[in-house]
């Protein structure tokens, strides 16, 4: 199946809420989650390296991009959305980060001159249909709005980095190794003077971090930068928009939580919005080009 990795990503990456609900028992931070879940990324990356018996070498000037690539993608992504959870509900978290199909499509198209057709435009509007209705409702502050749109917009770059920029060509596994552990460095060293950083201090906690670290991140990250470049960053996105209803699904699962008729007819609409965009031809390798 063609778009079955994408597919697969975006269901794994559904279980991301999961793992942050169950660090949030122990009064876990969202900066100390992301630290420790990009930590065991790493290790995760260059044990399977290890096992491939592959070469873990990368050029000089591949270093500045994966440390912008860390920072500015995966890194900080996945903080501001944990941050956002915290001070608002996870569904209201997810569904503005998910603006960020929206974005991809915008910045393609001022970036690299790209035409945005018809079909994109009206999938874009089932995806931001479908969001909303998929949207629980609950308290939030404007603290937490402005940590999940940004963590649409880096997202978007880090979508838009797989498909365009020099590093696309890279093993996944050394692309997420390397730039995760830039990216924790960083936070290593903004931490360090200010105590921010607290070790786990239970076995549950080191495995549920790990656990998380391989199923919610690792894994979706390696299959979304293998094949990326293969059928575009605009579809990627699209059909990456399974996640919210992946991570719906695995909430009444786990967590009971109700499924109404509003939340089914916004996945009816985001389904939609994904068939609309898979089907359209000139989204392959992003929007249609003038």
């Amino acid at each position: 199946m063609k778009y079955l990795k994408i597919i697969i990503a975006s269901v794994l990456l559904g279980t991301s809420g999961v793992f942050v609900r169950l660090l949030q028992a122990y009064d876990i931070n969202a900066w100390n989650q992301t630290f420790f879940k990009s930590v065991f990324c790493v290790i995760w990356c260059f044990l399977f390296l290890k096992l491939k018996r592959q070469s873990v070498k990368i050029e000089k000037q591949q270093v500045f991009p994966l440390i912008l690539f860390g920072v500015t993608g995966t890194g900080i992504t996945g903080l501001l959305i944990i941050g956002a959870s915290f001070y608002m509900p996870i569904g209201l978290a997810t569904m503005l980060h998910f603006i960020y199909p929206l974005l991809v499509v915008l910045i393609t198209s001022a970036l690299f001159k790209e035409r945005i057709p018809l079909k994109t435009i009206l999938a874009c509007s089932f995806a931001v249909i479908g969001m909303a209705l998929m949207n629980g409702g609950g308290e939030f502050s404007i603290k937490g709005i402005i940590m999940a749109i940004l963590s649409a917009f880096t997202y978007a770059i880090y979508i838009i980095a797989l498909d365009k920029s020099s590093i696309r060509d890279m093993d996944p596994l050394c692309l997420i190794a390397y730039s995760l552990l830039f990216f924790s460095l960083v936070i290593a060293v903004i931490s360090i003077p200010f105590n921010l950083l607290v070790l786990p201090t239970s076995l549950s906690e080191v495995f549920i971090t790990a656990i998380g670290a391989l199923v919610s991140q690792l894994i979706p990250f390696a299959l979304i930068a293998s094949e990326v470049k293969n059928i575009g960053a605009t579809k990627a996105a699209f059909i990456n928009m399974l996640e919210p209803i992946s991570a719906i699904i695995f909430g009444y699962i786990l967590f009971s939580e109700n499924i109404n008729a509003k939340c089914l007819l916004g996945i009816i609409f985001v389904l939609c919005s994904t068939a609309i965009i898979i089907k359209n031809k000139s989204a392959e390798n992003g929007v249609e080009c003038n």
